[in-house]
């Protein structure tokens, strides 16, 4: 279960990075449309050359794997498992959906042109091609891997202190009316 969290959290986080590069850089839909075409291509380009679809169909097989493993430490009858295959089907197409490459391939150039000019965007472009910079995007899986497991060992150890603080925390608010924002749902 907390695998199945973690790459929740992480998508909820990757998707909110999309997000939140427009608002860093101050970036508004009238600025963007100012954007030139070649900047917008060279952005893509460097998407391309960053395998970028491809890490996210990775991203799939993961969360694949974790939910299959994850979401049911047990294993299920031969009542169950008809059900299951059935709900894990239908959150796999639901991610393919929701998280699919085309949709969020253009907020992902938006992201790019508006942090990076199309100078720089080139120059990391150019690197790419380079002897280093295939070395850079052939390890790149292994890198990744490695920083998932020091996340991995890091929230393990992280965790039970987040526990305690929950708990100290309901504690306190016990008896406590809260009153969420308008629109917070739980």
């Amino acid at each position: 279960m907390k695998m199945i969290l973690t790459c929740i959290i992480t998508i909820t986080l990757s998707l909110n990075v999309v997000a939140s590069a427009k608002e860093r850089s101050g970036s508004t839909e009238k600025q963007l449309k100012t954007i030139t075409t070649s900047h917008r291509k060279a952005a893509e380009e460097l998407l391309e050359l960053n395998n970028a679809e491809s890490v996210l169909i990775a991203t799939y097989a993961t969360v694949e794997q974790a939910i299959a493993n994850k979401i049911l430490p047990i294993t299920p009858s031969s009542e169950s498992k008809p059900i299951i295959d059935k709900y894990i089907k239908i959150i796999k197409q639901a991610m393919k959906e929701e998280v699919s490459w085309e949709k969020m391939k253009p907020p992902l150039v938006d992201a790019y042109v508006s942090v990076y000019s199309e100078k720089i965007i080139k120059q990391a472009a150019r690197f790419y091609r380079s002897e280093a910079g295939k070395q850079m995007l052939q390890h790149q899986p292994e890198i990744m891997n490695a920083s998932t497991a020091i996340i991995k060992d890091m929230s393990a150890k992280l965790l039970p202190r987040l526990q305690v603080i929950q708990f100290d925390m309901a504690k306190e608010l016990q008896g406590v009316k809260i009153t969420l924002p308008k629109n917070t749902s739980l």
